[in-house]
């Protein structure tokens, strides 16, 4: 059986995430962003300490070419089941709900009310798009708009997965989530523990607003995720060895699908790298709203160097599908170790043309 089930993560000191970039003299490093896999590897190592996993012969049967699912199970089969359970998040979480990113179709005019892109029936003239076949997106108003930014709650998705605009007290912004704590190094030669000449660095710390934290979710077999975190514990979670706090929650009800529109709408709540760019296989599209995509990278503990770097589209990307996909019953538009991950996670609701 596989249960799911809610986790709070209150951080207990400022929070460091490396990006894509290296970390070298004259570069700034960190930011608020929060990678699905460093989420999902601070759970996983925090699971696999409790059973009593080997991490030493982990790493060295990975480096010899098993899976790391394959490397477990020459463990014990308890450690075996924790290769299925699978990470969603995290997410800002603030009187009692996550917050995701707001939707990248969403648009805010100039005396702050929201509307939304549609797509038009026809193309216009001069219309080039990415894909043959796709339509351009539009709002119907001689306003002047941009692209809305922050964070919406959960009735505000609900309102708009089915195909309405959310009000203004749904969108939070970014400043009132978190703020970046600012940093400067200094280079220490190892061998004359003094200080190199020109070598400066900078480092962005996230820190949390008051009465903000983190929400994310586990999901997998009933042995391994029902006993998960019954306790308050404190597990690492980034880099430079801060800690957050971890409770369970019951798991949010996330917004269903709803009936009616024109076609199946979907809308990423997690980075997803895609093989295919921007865009998931399997998706008869009509449009898509892509806010840019992130760089994703990171260093591999068990094989003892750098992951491969990958561009991640966006949080926020909206896709407009005739008809309903036949993966959409899924939690994630990737597929095998992403989607276990947490990357790609999704909800589905509707789109009206304009």
């Amino acid at each position: 059986m596989t249960v799911r089930i809610g986790l709070i993560l209150e951080p207990l000191d400022v929070l460091f995430f490396r990006d894509g970039r290296p970390f070298e003299a004259g570069i700034r490093v960190g930011g608020q962003a929060i990678m699905p896999q460093t989420l999902a590897g601070a759970l996983r190592t925090a699971l696999l300490d409790r059973a009593g996993c080997d991490f030493r012969a982990l790493g060295v049967a990975i480096q010899g070419g098993a899976s790391c699912a394959a490397a477990l199970a020459a463990q014990s089969a308890e450690l075996a089941t924790i290769a299925d359970v699978s990470a969603r998040g995290p997410w800002f979480y603030r009187e009692e709900e996550p917050l995701l990113p707001v939707p990248s179709d969403l648009m805010r005019a100039e005396d702050g009310s929201f509307a939304r892109l549609k797509p038009l029936r026809s193309a216009l003239p001069g219309w080039l798009p990415e894909e043959p076949g796709l339509l351009p997106l539009w709002i119907s108003s001689n306003a002047r708009y941009e692209r809305a930014s922050g964070y919406v709650t959960v009735a505000g998705t609900t309102r708009y997965l089915s195909g309405e605009v959310p009000r203004s007290d749904e969108i939070v912004g970014a400043d009132e989530l978190a703020a970046n704590d600012s940093r400067v190094g200094i280079v220490i030669g190892s061998g004359s523990m003094t200080t190199e000449r020109n070598l400066i660095y900078a480092a962005e710390y996230l820190a949390l607003a008051p009465g903000v934290s983190l929400y994310a979710e586990l999901t997998g077999p009933e042995a391994v995720v029902d006993s998960a975190f019954t306790t308050e514990t404190a597990i690492p979670l980034g880099g430079q060895s801060r800690y957050v706090r971890v409770r369970r929650r019951a798991s949010v009800d996330w917004p269903t699908p709803t009936t009616g529109g024109e076609g199946r709408l979907l809308l990423l709540t997690a980075p997803a790298p895609f093989s295919a760019r921007w865009r998931p296989d399997g998706l008869d599209l009509v449009a898509a709203a892509i806010p840019g995509h992130v760089a994703v990278s990171g260093w591999d503990l068990a094989r003892r160097g750098p992951k491969p770097t990958r561009f991640a589209t966006a949080a926020g990307s909206v896709y407009f599908c005739r008809g309903l996909p036949e993966f959409a019953s899924r939690a994630s538009l990737c597929e095998g170790d992403d989607a276990n991950l947490g990357w790609g996670s999704f909800l589905e609701g509707v789109w009206h043309y304009a």
